[in-house]
């Protein structure tokens, strides 16, 4: 419903019949729905409420969850403002056209002006939308059939007074998108500082040091992978490697801490840029369980079985 979906004035002439058969296209809209009151107050979070992020962050990790929330919130705004800005754009230029002037445009200069001479027209063009505002509810022909009459008969100053009006609101509704944007910090590499000296690598945990490769291995044949060939991290589930630290203890494969901090830090550095917080480690999630619990017991028993032999 933003406007990227009404899109924008396309044409470059700005006679004053291009410019009554744009206004017929967008001045209703306007009017109806991307106003400023409507556009703020249900428009603009009916679209941040529809955006999409994967869910299962919303379980594995809410920080990254809520992190994603707000890059596709300023994905939104960024793509509102470039569309909104070509539109206050082609009313800029459709002013100065329509007036036949050289000078940069004053909608505020313009509308006071306009309001405070209205009362020259036989036909109130303020009175005209008060009108509008009031009547009940109307159908969308009948609405549109009341407008564009208007329209048509628009003297040049009446049809630039509609361009002001809609101009002016365009940029309230410019500013409070601009509100909305969030900056996001540029992410750095993060370095992890090992609680525990004695770890310093993940491959420092393992009780069998020539069992790693093959552990890490069981990461990448699982189906679905959880790295790739390259050790990236390529799931969506990041409560797997707390499951698959719980089956590596379960099978003495590596030390094992009650510090939780120890495991997160060590996978974080070792599978760097992918991160995993400490808190993930306090529960299993169930269905990191049903995803891979059969295969994590059946291949590490397998790695336990070759070393200990």
């Amino acid at each position: 419903m933003g406007f990227q979906n009404i899109g924008c004035p396309a044409g470059k002439e700005f006679t004053g019949n291009s410019i009554k058969q744009y206004l017929k296209v967008y001045f209703p809209q306007w009017l109806n729905t991307y106003n400023f009151e409507n556009y703020t107050n249900f428009i603009f979070n009916a679209e941040i409420n529809n955006t999409k992020v994967n869910l299962d962050l919303l379980q594995d990790d809410q920080q990254q969850y809520l992190l994603e929330k707000k890059k596709a919130k300023n994905s939104f705004v960024t793509a509102e403002l470039l569309n909104l800005g070509h539109f206050i754009e082609w009313i800029e230029k459709a002013f100065i056209n329509i007036l036949e002037t050289t000078q940069d445009p004053d909608f505020f200069r313009y509308k006071q002006w306009f309001e405070a001479n209205d009362g020259f027209y036989s036909d109130s063009t303020q009175k005209f939308l008060l009108d509008l505002k009031s009547k009940t509810p109307l159908s969308a022909p009948q609405f549109d059939d009341i407008i564009f009459n208007k329209i048509d008969s628009l003297s040049k100053d009446e049809a630039t007074y509609f361009l002001t009006l809609m101009y002016l609101d365009f940029v309230k509704i410019q500013g409070f998108l601009h509100s909305k944007f969030e900056p996001i910090p540029k992410e750095k590499p993060k370095q992890f500082q090992v609680s525990d000296k004695k770890y310093n690598h993940l491959k420092d945990i393992f009780i069998y040091p020539n069992s790693y490769d093959a552990c890490v291995r069981v990461l990448k044949t699982v189906d679905p992978p959880i790295l790739n060939i390259e050790n990236k991290y390529i799931g969506n589930e990041k409560s797997a490697f707390v499951l698959w630290i719980d089956i590596l203890k379960r099978h003495n494969l590596i030390v094992k801490t009650e510090n939780d901090k120890v495991y997160s830090q060590l996978i974080s550095n070792e599978f760097h840029p992918f991160s995993i917080s400490e808190g993930l480690f306090r529960k299993t999630s169930k269905r990191a369980k049903e995803k891979y619990d059969t295969e994590f017991n059946h291949l590490l028993s397998q790695v336990y079985q070759s070393v200990k032999t």
